[in-house]
């Protein structure tokens, strides 16, 4: 993979701990800003966010499981980087399932809670992360 795209992925993983830090900052009455106009952003049920102890501890807990998923990856990617051949496309190619069972269960669940415009946002995200692992040749070998 040239060192564009793998930029490119290192940016988006660094996007995805950023946005991860936002939610977690949900679990507090102080940091909660980012939390309360994404969720009024996504929510086409018009009732407004409720914080309670309990929805604190979820937006907590989400942000620091997102901020996991981010570095994970990190770790996949700079790893994968270093595989040429039937190891890395296989590798890329597990990296796609992976992404793609999370973004059908998210959408799902997005929009059967009434969250359809967040579906929308986990695609363009999920795209945005298989754009260089299609255009880069990877899954040919290269």
């Amino acid at each position: 993979m040239s060192a564009f795209w793998q930029k490119y992925l290192t940016v988006w993983c660094v996007g995805v701990v950023l946005f991860g830090i936002g939610l977690y900052g949900g679990g507090y009455a102080a940091t909660d800003g980012f939390n309360s106009f994404f969720y009024e952003l996504l929510n086409s049920n018009e009732n407004p966010l409720a914080y309670d102890s309990y929805m604190r501890l979820a937006m907590g807990l989400i942000g620091a499981i997102t901020i996991g998923w981010g570095l994970t990856f990190l770790v996949l990617f700079r790893a994968a980087f270093q595989l040429e051949g039937a190891a890395a496309t296989k590798t890329w190619k597990q990296v796609i399932v992976a992404m793609t069972i999370w973004v059908v269960i998210d959408n799902f669940l997005s929009v059967q809670t009434g969250f359809a415009l967040n579906a929308v946002s986990n695609s363009v995200f999920y795209i945005l992360a298989l754009i260089p692992i299609f255009k880069s040749g990877v899954l040919r070998g290269k």
